[in-house]
């Protein structure tokens, strides 16, 4: 990488010296032809007065070439004076040459014809210079000519020559180059440390990826004064956390799986104990009287109640989690439910010395009658059996917009704050010896949670210890297509 950054660097430098430098020559050029056009015109005129003076003296001239007028051809002493004159007031005046007034003449250094347009004749007649420049075959340079018609209608021409790489030029040249080595040194050293400051991000966020990717789970961000480059650093940041927090995740997931192993393991242990021990008495002749074995016989037929009662609530649980539960959806009216619900746990608020308060509207939801009496079931029975002597169980159940609200409240032992987060765990009990005795399997909330996301709602707790617990669920009254 920086190689190639110093070597575009350095391309894009020398690129911009050159461009600047032609267009530079380019208007040095286009400037100094019009100066020296202008400047030819100039001249011509004076040479042709310097001649008109000549011609007055009777001195025959032919061809006066380079400026170098020799006195023996003019026999007057003071045109040459006035040539010299003209010669230290300009450097290089230039070839002269005198034609015949002919439309078409050989130019100096040239060796085809140039016919004079129409209106280049006229402008010669009326006194005025004409002026051409051409390429020279030869070498790289320009022909530049200056026509003016004499007194006697003769051409007076003036020629110059004008070479591409002159003196001016060549210095021109290495002034060029002695820039593109001073920029060229300049950008290279600028462009690497450029590239400098690129790589050593890059190289530090290379390394933390591999020291993340090696399961250390530890990513420092690594920030650079680019902000192109920060966009990397934030999306690896925000990938290292996303796969931090999915492997915690999964962490937490197997520790769940292993406690509900270790639980289930344990709940069903301890019936099938009990029922083995109840039917080694009988198989022992222990139960020696009918009253005796009808009582084991009921023990054995509560605790495979109980067996039973967990083996479905975990296979309610394991449908619930994969959504693959396959319920059968219908018009549901929550009233009716929770009339039926509190009907049949009556006997056990009775026993508790609980008091059912129920408050519910007249709507009908979208669902499985018997997951809504499992949910609305569930809360109930725990807020009974979580209650206290002479305690009340609030039941409160109204429809909002397009949503179904349900709000089971208590005012019995509440929950602590360090056990909020863990009531819906699976076989978790914030009071262990209440729920054995209540016969309970420990998979209640857990199974309320489950259905409440089954249905995409949610459940909030509200509990303080002493005072009370309130569980709100919200479901949506109508399910959505993709489920439905």
């Amino acid at each position: 990488m920086k190689e190639s950054i110093v070597s575009k660097f350095l391309t894009i430098a020398i690129i911009g010296v050159l461009v600047t430098a032609f267009l530079s020559f380019l208007a040095m050029e286009i400037s100094s032809t019009k100066n020296e056009k202008q400047e030819m015109i100039v001249q011509v005129q004076l040479i042709k007065d310097v001649i008109n003076n000549i011609e007055a003296s009777n001195i025959e001239t032919s061809s006066i070439e380079n400026s170098n007028v020799e006195t023996s051809n003019i026999g007057d002493s003071s045109v040459k004076k006035q040539l010299d004159t003209l010669k230290e007031k300009f450097s290089y005046i230039g070839n002269i040459t005198i034609l015949p007034n002919n439309q078409t003449i050989t130019l100096p250094n040239s060796e085809e014809d140039i016919t004079l347009s129409t209106k280049e004749m006229e402008m010669l007649k009326d006194g005025i210079v004409v002026y051409r420049q051409k390429m020279s075959d030869k070498f790289l340079g320009r022909h530049l000519y200056a026509m003016v018609q004499g007194n006697d209608n003769e051409i007076i021409i003036l020629d110059k020559t004008n070479y591409l790489f002159s003196n001016e030029i060549h210095g021109f040249v290495i002034a060029i180059l002695i820039s593109l080595l001073i920029i060229g040194g300049i950008g290279w050293r600028l462009a690497n440390k450029f590239s400098v400051s690129l790589e050593k991000p890059l190289k530090q966020l290379a390394i933390e990826m591999t020291k993340f990717m090696e399961n250390k789970l530890e990513f420092y961000s690594v920030k650079s004064k680019y902000k192109e480059l920060n966009l990397i650093v934030d999306a690896a940041e925000k990938m290292a956390d996303n796969v931090t927090k999915y492997v915690e995740k999964l962490e937490v997931e197997k520790k769940v799986r292993q406690e509900f192993f270790s639980n289930a393991s344990h709940e069903l242990k301890t019936p099938i104990t009990s029922v083995k021990g109840y039917t080694e008495l009988l198989q022992n002749g222990f139960a020696k009287d009918e009253r005796m074995q009808a009582d084991f016989l009921s023990r054995i037929e509560k605790e495979t109640d109980n067996m039973t009662n967990l083996i479905n609530d975990i296979l309610m649980i394991s449908k619930l989690e994969t959504k693959e539960a396959t319920e059968t959806m219908a018009e549901v009216k929550i009233s009716l439910v929770i009339q039926d619900i509190i009907s049949a746990l009556t006997p056990l608020a009775n026993k508790l010395e609980v008091t059912i308060d129920s408050d519910c509207s007249n709507f009908v939801i979208e669902a499985s009658i018997q997951q809504m009496n499992q949910l609305i079931g569930n809360l109930i029975s725990n807020a009974i059996k979580y209650n206290k002597p002479g305690g009340i169980v609030w039941i409160r159940a109204y429809a909002e917009t397009d949503t179904m609200v349900l709000i089971v409240e208590d005012n019995g032992m509440g929950i602590e704050e360090e056990s909020k987060s863990r009531v819906f765990e699976r076989f978790y009990r914030v009071d262990k010896g209440r729920n054995k005795k209540s016969g309970g399997t420990g998979l209640g909330l857990a199974i309320v949670k489950h259905i409440v996301q089954y249905y995409d709602g949610t459940i909030t707790l509200d509990s303080t210890l002493g005072v009370g617990t309130k569980f709100t669920v919200r479901l949506p009254l109508r399910r959505s297509n993709t489920k439905s």
